[in-house]
């Protein structure tokens, strides 16, 4: 990021969002949103209505060195005004997006939603939120089939590589050589998959839920790419399993919930070529050991539940688990 592009703040924000020609007062509250590593985040509110601002940052707040492209905040704008038309009761709504200076604004969610890792987190575990995501996911997927509808940028694999394949993988693999060939194979397969719009951090932490959790808005684009569906289903199962680790009483109930995700994409209709659920198992392996030991690990877990998430991928990655049952049996004999 050039030295004369300056990161917006709680002092600034206001002001420049004014001066993009957003009607907003000029004593409208600003407070800056923690929880993400590649951008400022700011939240802007007024009377009953709030944005969110983002601007992309050069490098990324983790301990490794991690640099990434800010025109990558230009691609989550053309996402959310996909789902904007695609899915509109599904995401926040685009208001502004800046080229110049990389920084877009959206709609704010109320502030009684949260994200759904702070429910699971505490134990809120909800299967009908997991079939709401499955059916969100599939519908992205179906839509955007064959690349539909998809502005060239999409079709551009280098942001994936540089936020996911090298940060995670490759990474990875370079920790962990004795599971590398099976890292970089599963890598090579995916990226020779590529057949609709992938969000690229279907995470929980970027799913909005209301307070009944009856609602759900999926946020954070900025890796989107046409690539393999796989990999978005792969990413929230990780989560799923990771959460399993670390709150091993609320094991049951997240199985449950991934098998409900993962039901409910398979239903959506006009899911003409649904994963291999192989292939996706052998991707969550790939992903539980790059959040163990590549550029962004868990901060949740301990040093233990870390060896034990490591374990648990290597074991996926040797057996090739092909149900979801095959992936909970891993996690309880690993767990033991």
């Amino acid at each position: 990021m050039s030295s004369t592009l300056a990161l917006l703040d709680e002092r600034s924000v206001v002001d420049y969002l004014r001066g993009r020609g957003l009607d907003i007062p000029a004593n409208a509250q600003a407070r800056e949103l923690g929880g993400g590593v590649s951008n400022v985040v700011l939240s802007v509110a007024w009377r009953d209505e709030r944005v969110v601002v983002k601007q992309s940052l050069p490098r990324l707040k983790v301990e490794s060195e991690w640099f990434a492209p800010v025109d990558r905040i230009l691609r989550e704008a053309r996402s959310i005004q996909l789902m904007n038309h695609l899915l509109p009761d599904a995401a926040p709504e685009l208001v502004s997006a800046d080229p110049e200076r990389f920084v877009i604004a959206m709609t704010g969610a109320p502030s009684s939603w949260t994200d759904w890792k702070q429910c699971l987190m505490g134990g809120d575990v909800r299967s009908s939120v997991a079939a709401q995501l499955g059916t969100t996911l599939g519908e992205l997927h179906a839509r955007t089939s064959g690349g539909a509808g998809l502005h060239e940028s999409f079709f551009d694999g280098k942001p994936f590589e540089q936020l996911r394949i090298d940060p995670y993988f490759v990474h990875a693999a370079q920790r962990v050589p004795e599971i590398a060939p099976a890292l970089m194979e599963t890598v090579a397969e995916m990226t020779s998959r590529r057949s609709c719009l992938v969000h690229g951090d279907f995470s929980p932490k970027n799913l909005l839920v209301d307070p009944q959790q009856e609602q759900v808005w999926v946020i954070d684009f900025e890796v989107a790419h046409f690539g393999d569906p796989a990999f978005d289903l792969a990413f929230l199962l990780t989560h799923l399993v990771l959460k399993a680790v670390h709150r091993p009483q609320d094991g049951p109930q997240l199985d449950g919930a991934a098998t409900a995700f993962v039901s409910s994409y398979l239903q959506v209709d006009g899911n003409t070529t649904p994963p291999d659920l192989a292939h996706v198992l052998r991707l969550v392996g790939c992903l539980l050991a790059a959040r163990a030991e590549g550029k962004s690990p868990v901060e949740y877990l301990s040093s233990a539940q870390r060896a034990t998430v490591l374990k648990l991928a290597t074991a996926i990655l040797k057996d090739r688990p092909t149900t979801l049952n095959d992936l909970a049996l891993a996690r309880t004999q690993g767990e033991s």
